[in-house]
């Protein structure tokens, strides 16, 4: 998957349906169509910001599971390292 860095999103029409967003420029913008696009699909986000907390906060309402990772990428001098981390829900 290439960075969607001027267009926000790429989606693939893959066998299950995925989509790659770079939200880096509307950070602090409203990304609620973005938030729709994203509906249903195997979803990948550079710089998601309050859209994460939207998502994760909308299971206690919708009762649609979600699973959030984060994932972090660590440049090593033996390669590179992955570490991926489940997302919990906010509690307000």
């Amino acid at each position: 998957m290439r960075s969607p860095t001027f267009n926000l999103v790429n989606l693939y029409p893959t066998d299950l349906p995925a989509a790659h967003a770079d939200l880096y420029r509307l950070i602090g913008q409203n990304t609620c169509d973005i938030e729709e696009l994203l509906e249903d699909r195997l979803s990948f986000i550079e710089w998601p910001g309050e859209l994460k907390d939207r998502l994760l906060n909308s299971q206690k309402t919708t009762g649609t599971p979600r699973a959030i990772y984060d994932l972090t990428f660590d440049f090593l001098a033996s390669g590179r390292k992955l570490t991926l981390v489940e997302s919990v829900i906010n509690e307000i």
